[in-house]
């Protein structure tokens, strides 16, 4: 907004002039002059009209989009001249000078500085999910391991998936399966590694263990995944599926035909032996009474 007054005295061959710095675009239907007998007139600069800069990013009042020019042959009065522009520049320093001139007066100029910061670029946002097919596992069970990451708000640079597996599993490498641009496993830290050059869709990785540890009581196994990338926030996600202790069933006592057939059985020397004591003594009784006959 330009606002000129002459406080009463008449200005003759008013001429106020504003070369719009490069940096800005002026939005012509814009322009309102709130003396309705100037003559506005607004031409946009040409690339013949432009002075060149070493710095295009240091935008100056010598490098210029266009001209505005308010023009009036007497000028008693108070007037208000406003525009819109958008700025184009990306970053640096704006200053738009407004200059008035007329019949024997001296010039006259005023200005307005803007400064343009860059426009501040957010990383994308990383999201990682990982799950187990089973909740509770015991000694020699297998369990697929799913890993899903994605990013969102842009493209993920040299995103790297780290899963390092617990010392209770085994790794199945046979059972790997993703669309990573590399993957690599390490036997000595137990880190599985998945490498994707870009992210940004949801990608998914899949692989199975096998449990090697026996439980003497319930315990969990925790298997932690992370995801990074460049400039990104790393985030991580984790799987717990419980260790069970082996269930070592109690002896079944024996009932019905088998306890009596047991019982039986048992019993047979007792009845034996009390066959081969009456036996004797009916042996002695026979020959006792032969003696007297």
């Amino acid at each position: 907004t330009i606002k000129q007054t002459t406080n009463g005295a008449i200005l003759r061959n008013m001429n106020m002039t504003d070369r719009i710095p490069a940096g800005l675009e002026v939005i012509e239907d814009s322009i309102k002059v709130s003396d309705t007998g100037a003559e506005v007139n607004y031409e946009k600069a040409t690339s013949e009209d432009e002075e060149a800069s070493t710095e295009a990013e240091n935008q100056t009042a010598a490098e210029h989009a266009g001209t505005l020019t308010v023009t009036k042959d007497e000028f008693s009065d108070a007037m208000t001249i406003s525009f819109k522009a958008k700025v184009t520049a990306e970053k640096g320093e704006i200053k738009n000078i407004a200059v008035l001139t007329g019949d024997d007066i001296e010039e006259k100029q005023d200005d307005a500085t803007i400064t343009v910061k860059p426009e501040e670029v957010k990383p994308p946002v990383l999201f990682i999910e990982k799950v187990a097919d089973k909740k509770s596992v015991y000694k020699d069970d297998v369990v697929t391991y799913t890993i899903k990451a994605r990013a969102e708000g842009g493209v993920a640079l040299n995103a790297i998936v780290k899963d390092q597996l617990p010392e209770e599993v085994a790794l199945d490498e046979s059972s790997i399966d993703s669309q990573a641009d590399d993957y690599a496993y390490d036997k000595d830290s137990h880190t599985l590694t998945f490498k994707f050059n870009e992210l940004s869709t949801e990608q998914i990785m899949t692989f199975k263990v096998k449990v090697i540890e026996e439980a003497n009581e319930a315990m969990d196994i925790k298997n932690v995944a992370t995801l990074s990338a460049d400039g990104c926030k790393e985030v991580k996600d984790d799987a717990v599926v419980q260790l069970i202790p082996p269930i070592i069933a109690p002896a079944t006592p024996k009932t019905g035909h088998e306890a009596i057939k047991e019982s039986v059985s048992l019993s047979t020397p007792i009845i034996s032996a009390i066959t081969a004591i009456m036996s004797v003594v009916t042996g002695i009784g026979i020959f006792a009474l032969r003696k007297r006959f």
